[in-house]
């Protein structure tokens, strides 16, 4: 059997829990005990409207409270910083730390903001992310060569090989060295 009652509350499109005339979002809440009103309680039995909230303390003033004793138009000057870029009156991200702008996101240079994963399909692991930090810091680091700046070989093969011996002596993906095969004693 299908409850064609929707819920009591103004507003609420969801329907009525059978035997209730509250949904089940609304279920535990109250009702504001000024008559005919169908909004929730917000505190001291009404809701917002009828007095739920405190008024603001400026004389003559019929605002809500929101910072502290005072409305949003009364009380103290907000601490939110803007964009430093002319004409604009957007919410700054980059708050002036460390020599950087004071910038909205979207006047602040695009190294500084951090990439979504979307933008690179899949996300990385973490010592994925690490390596290619440090790459990217050796080549930014590392002074360019011409081949007139190379005088030696490029590379000593015997260091290599023996390197290529020393991993070949570890255990397969583990990074322990593996365990040295048992001699067995046959007693007599």
């Amino acid at each position: 059997m299908r409850n064609l009652a929707k819920c009591f509350f103004n507003g609420c499109p969801h329907e009525a829990v059978i035997g209730s005339w509250k949904c089940m979002f609304h279920m535990h809440r109250f009702i504001c005990s000024m008559p005919h009103c169908r909004n929730q309680v917000y505190a001291r039995n009404r809701c917002v409207r009828h007095g739920g909230k405190k008024r603001c303390e400026v004389d003559g003033c019929v605002l809500n409270r929101r910072l502290g004793r005072f409305c949003v138009k009364h009380g103290p000057p907000t601490s939110v910083k803007l964009c430093n870029e002319l004409d604009c009156s957007k919410h700054a991200h980059l708050h002036g730390n460390a020599g950087m702008p004071i910038a909205c996101i979207r006047h602040t240079p695009s190294k500084l903001i951090k990439p979504r994963f979307e933008d690179y399909g899949a996300p990385q692991s973490s010592s994925d992310s690490v390596d290619e930090s440090i790459l990217d810091l050796l080549l930014q680091t590392t002074p360019a060569f011409t081949k007139d700046d190379l005088t030696g070989p490029l590379l000593d093969w015997t260091s290599v090989i023996g390197v290529i011996e020393d991993a070949l002596k570890w255990d397969d993906n583990t990074g322990l060295l593996a365990p040295p095969t048992p001699k067995f004693h046959a007693f007599d």
